[in-house]
């Protein structure tokens, strides 16, 4: 018998020759994957979660050598890598990664990178902060908190603050070379690099703190200050004039 039956024992019709030989082969839409969903939210909730545990515990104890502190440090770091991770792969296609330089110029990679650094070397809630303010965003997006939400350029504008902290917050820990600052301020000088190449905002705000300080420079009377300051003037001008041609050039 040609024709197939139906649950109700009624035949289901063959399907004309001309109909088989016009129908078309279509890829199959790819179904959603809600465990990279799961694994993206608890991430996010891991790092907020233990992130503020080991704040918590500092502020109460003022210390962070205990092993309260050092596991909730450390498993915030895992969150982070988790939601990054995730969405770094949802962005990209996992069987076909970019390269390398292609994705260290992607915001998320870089903060990925960083955290495996900022894990490995000592504690301190301002290397944390970014992650926790972003993770927040993040959430509040997905499940629109609207107070949260308004909050966002004061957050924003916190991160770049925070960013520049840690930058010379690293040199003076270098300067007094404790443990190993030296080697975290280069990676960080590295990472911040790329801040300034790829956010705009990253580098407005570094040129108002330079221009701001110019002022206070320039009032100095010390015949080489004024010398070297000029330098580093002229040195930055340098700069910002070869990146405006290279990166900004239409």
């Amino acid at each position: 018998m040609s024709s197939q039956s139906l649950p109700n024992g009624t035949a289901k019709p063959e399907m004309p020759l001309s109909s088989k030989k016009n129908r078309k082969l279509r890829k199959k839409a790819a179904q959603p994957q809600p465990i990279l969903k799961y694994a993206w939210l608890a991430g996010h909730v891991s790092t907020l979660l233990f992130g503020f545990i080991y704040l918590s515990y500092y502020i109460v104890h003022k210390s962070h050598k205990s092993w309260v502190a050092f596991v909730g440090y450390r498993l915030a770091w895992v969150g982070v890598w988790i939601s990054y991770s995730v969405a770094i792969t949802s962005h990209f296609n996992r069987k076909a990664l970019p390269s390398y330089f292609t994705l260290m110029t992607t915001e998320n990679f870089q903060y990925l990178v960083l955290s495996v650094h900022w894990f490995f070397g000592w504690s301190s809630f301002f290397k944390l902060l970014p992650y926790l303010l972003i993770a927040t965003l993040q959430l509040s997006n997905r499940f629109q908190i609207k107070p949260l939400l308004k909050l966002e350029p004061v957050f924003k504008k916190t991160i770049i603050y925070n960013e520049l902290f840690l930058f010379v917050l690293l040199t003076f820990d270098t300067l007094r070379m404790k443990g190993n600052s030296g080697f975290g301020l280069v990676s960080y000088a590295m990472f911040y690099w790329l801040r300034l190449l790829h956010s705009e905002d990253n580098r407005f705000f570094v040129y108002s703190v330079i221009s701001k300080l110019d002022t206070f420079m320039s009032k100095q009377k010390n015949p080489r200050i004024l010398e070297a300051w000029d330098e580093v003037k002229k040195f930055l001008s340098v700069k910002q004039s070869k990146f405006e041609s290279q990166y900004l050039a239409v």
